[in-house]
Parts: structure tokens; C-alpha cells; sequence
């Protein structure tokens, strides 16, 4: 789902793999977010995954390459442009790069054969102050009754239509 390079919080891969049934259930001694460090450090240690100085984690390239290799049936990135014809029914796992001023319901319209998205992902930094297009909001995302994980973080929305309490 991550491009190379891409730099992350420990709470955010910590909550995309709650959210996708990655993770372990917690148990007496042990919360969620506990599991979830255990399974950073065991990430780390084994060198799939490097921590920078301020605390932000990234895939190694090579790593990268070979999850972007296995998952490449389930996982898209708008920015890769490679999809084939007809695959993306099966797709489950979407990230891309939010444009700098407004996304429109053109770039998206790709996921309207999607049957079970469960992740959709912008990668960002920046919070807040992005256009996301009204169309997308309230005719597509609705569809998309498999989404386990949706972030709208980096848009300037005022008001989610009703029917996102029915995903």
C-alpha cells in the first residue's frame, strides 16, 4: 500500500492492521496497542522495517519491491498505473497521493467496479484543506460496504453524508 519512502506513524500502521484483522486479539495482560508495538519490534529487529531518528518508520526498498510483487492482485496505488484490465474487482487495498488542491470524482471512478475495498488510503502529510469531490462522497463511498478503513484526514469536508454510518 506504501510507496517507497514512505515515512509513518507507529499509531498509523498500528491502526490500518487493527482495522484489517492483522493483528492478534489483546488478551488480560496485553491492550491492542501493545501487540501492535510487539509486532513493529519484531519488524524491525528482523530488518523489514527501519525507525528514523524522529521516530517516523519505513519499509526497506527491497521489502517494498517484494510486497508490492505478492500483493500486487489486492493492493493499488493510484500512482503506479499498471493495473490491467479487469483486475480491479479484486482489488481491496487502495492508496494514492492527494492532489494539492481538489480531487475530483474523475480519479476515483476506477474503484466503481471494486467489490470488497477495505482500505482507502490517501498518502499524505498535510491535514486538512483539500477539496474531495461531492460526488465521490455521496455516490461512491457508500458503495463501498467492505471499507474497514477510511481516511479523510487531509480534506476540508464540512459534512459526511448520512449513509456513511450504513458502511
Amino acid at each position: 500500500v506504501f510507496h517507497k519512502d514512505f515515512q509513518f506513524k507507529k499509531e498509523e500502521i498500528i491502526h490500518l492492521w487493527q482495522a484489517n484483522d492483522l493483528l492478534e486479539p489483546p488478551g488480560e495482560n496485553r491492550g491492542i496497542e501493545q501487540i501492535g508495538e510487539e509486532y513493529l519490534r519484531e519488524l524491525r529487529l528482523r530488518s523489514l522495517l527501519e525507525q528514523s531518528t524522529n521516530g517516523l518508520f519505513s519499509m526497506h526498498d527491497l521489502v517494498n519491491d517484494l510486497a508490492i510483487a505478492v500483493s500486487r492482485r489486492y493492493c493499488y496505488r493510484l500512482e503506479d498505473n499498471d493495473l490491467e484490465h479487469g483486475k480491479i474487482g479484486s482489488i481491496s487495498y487502495f492508496s494514492y497521493h492527494p492532489s494539492s488542491f481538489h480531487d475530483t470524482f474523475h480519479k476515483f471512478e476506477l474503484l466503481r467496479e471494486t467489490k470488497n475495498l477495505r482500505t482507502f488510503l490517501p498518502l499524505s502529510k498535510r491535514r486538512g484543506g483539500k477539496g474531495l469531490s461531492h460526488k465521490f462522497l455521496h455516490e461512491m463511498l457508500p458503495k463501498f460496504r467492505s471499507l474497514r478503513f477510511l481516511s479523510l484526514l487531509f480534506y476540508k469536508i464540512h459534512k459526511l453524508p448520512d449513509s456513511i454510518s450504513d458502511l
